[in-house]
Parts: structure tokens; C-alpha cells; sequence
């Protein structure tokens, strides 16, 4: 409420969403808990995702997205994921997956297939499944929020954020494409692609001057990935289509240094077209 209602000031909202509150997030992650504060602690963690959707639909300060990312992070190094979930989780997960017409059968076991839609972007659970059912829970919760939605929404609104909010605004999505339906996977990516090219042709020669070769690259590689992921037809094309942009972008500023940058990619894709 402190962040949502305007009880701070920008630099105190800054500094929660920015430090704090991501802090304590991968604090408690880290922790092993009793199954009574287990509970508790994923409310808190859903207090937060819908706390982050907020701020991003209604302020600039988009760095919240860091202690959601966290959360949407199923880490070896995090307990409370790693924690074995109670026999009461486990029944009502499965059992709602399995009691649509008792038959038994792949259409009945799948909710996505037969019961609420709203469960229709993570994959369906087996009980040979080593994934968190909290993970699980908490991917499909901000799911239902409009989480990724929302990311998609500040990444395409003015004004212009820098590279690295850039990446970081997509490392959600990279941190849950493995329990996400193949259908829903694609089509975040597909209006990811759409986003990030947008953004890269409006962006300015000074805009551009205040990145780093890290930035860019970091770009390309969380792009990479999200596509392969999604295993779209048209990988290739559209790897070769940001990179090329990119490239001419930097290019085609008065800044030297990203021209040489520019120019040292153009070359070195011609030369992977020479060697092939």
C-alpha cells in the first residue's frame, strides 16, 4: 500500500522498488520455512507481483519488476521452492486436473483443456513433475494479474526506457518459459520481437550514445533465447532482422564509437553468410 497509494516519495518509491524490496524478496526465497509460514510468505510473494503489475501500469518506476523476477525464479540456491509441497497441495493440484469426468484420459487430466482458462499458460502437472506447485502457482498468478501484459505495455510506452530496463523488464519472461504453454510462450514472444524492434528504430542518437557494447549484446542474447524457446518458425529471420537493425543504428550515429560498433557487426554477418 506504501507504494501503490503515493504514501512515499518518488525517491523513497525508488529506492523500495529498486534495492529493498528486491532484497527482501531473494532473503526470504533463500530461507527454509514451516509449512504454516509457507503459505503466508507466497501471499506476501503475490502481494508484491500485484504490487509490481500496479507500478507498472501507473508510474515510471519500472525497476519493481526486479523483486517479481525473483519470485518468478525457481533457483537451486532458493529453499523455498526446493521445499516439498504438503500432501494437501499436492491432492488439490492433481485432483484438479483429474476430476473434470473421471475418465483418466490426456483431455481430462489437462485443465487448460476442460476447466478454467484461466490456467490455460503453464503446462499441466504430473506427479512425476520436480517443479515447485508455489512456482508453479505464483507464474500462473501473475499470469491472471496481467503481469506480462503489463511488462509488454511499458516496454511499447514513452518515455523511452534505457537497454538494461529493457532487459530487465524481459528477464521475466525468460525465467518462466520453461513451465509456460508452448501457444502462450509464442505468442509473448511474437509481440516481443514486435516491442523490441519498435523500440530499437525510435531510438535516439543520444539515447544510443549513453549504452555500452554490454547492453546490446545482453539484448541480443535474452532475444536469442526467448526465440528458440518459443521454437518459432522464423528464427532465423528474425535474429538476423534485430541484429541488422541494431547494427545500422549505431551506424548511422555520430557517435564513433558506435559506428565502429556498427560497422563491426555489419562485417562480421557477412562474413558468417561467406563461410556458410
Amino acid at each position: 500500500k506504501l507504494l501503490t497509494q503515493g504514501a512515499l516519495t518518488p525517491e523513497q518509491t525508488g529506492h523500495v522498488a529498486r534495492n529493498s524490496l528486491p532484497k527482501f524478496v531473494l532473503t526470504l526465497l533463500k530461507i527454509r520455512l514451516s509449512d504454516v509460514l509457507v503459505q503466508r510468505v507466497n501471499e506476501f510473494f503475490q502481494a508484491v507481483m500485484n504490487t509490481t503489475v500496479i507500478l507498472l501500469q501507473r508510474t515510471e518506476h519500472w525497476e519493481v519488476i526486479e523483486a517479481s523476477t525473483r519470485i518468478l525464479t525457481d533457483g537451486a540456491n532458493y529453499s523455498f521452492y526446493s521445499q516439498p509441497p504438503t500432501p494437501h497441495d499436492t491432492a488439490c493440484e492433481l485432483d484438479s486436473q483429474s476430476s473434470v469426468d473421471g475418465s483418466g484420459s490426456d483431455e481430462a487430466a489437462d485443465p487448460d483443456e476442460t476447466g478454467d482458462q484461466s490456467d490455460s499458460i503453464i503446462t499441466a502437472v504430473s506427479p512425476a513433475d520436480d517443479v515447485s506447485l508455489y512456482y508453479r502457482r505464483n507464474v500462473k498468478f501473475f499470469g491472471q494479474l496481467g503481469g506480462f501484459q503489463a511488462i509488454l505495455d511499458r516496454l511499447a510506452r514513452k518515455p523511452a526506457l534505457s537497454l538494461t530496463a529493457v532487459r530487465l523488464l524481459l528477464r521475466p519472461f525468460l525465467k518462466v518459459k520453461d513451465v509456460l504453454k508452448r501457444a502462450t510462450l509464442q505468442a509473448y514472444v511474437r509481440s516481443i520481437q514486435d516491442v523490441v524492434m519498435d523500440y530499437v528504430l525510435e531510438l535516439s542518437d543520444e539515447q544510443l550514445k549513453q549504452e555500452d557494447r554490454k547492453s546490446i549484446t545482453e539484448l541480443q542474447r535474452i532475444n536469442n533465447m526467448l526465440l528458440h524457446s518459443a521454437r518459432l518458425p522464423d528464427v532465423a529471420v528474425s535474429l538476423d532482422r534485430l541484429h541488422l537493425t541494431l547494427a545500422l543504428k549505431c551506424l548511422k550515429t555520430p557517435n564513433l564509437e558506435k559506428r565502429l560498433f556498427g560497422l563491426g557487426d555489419i562485417k562480421e554477418m557477412i562474413n558468417l553468410i561467406l563461410r556458410k
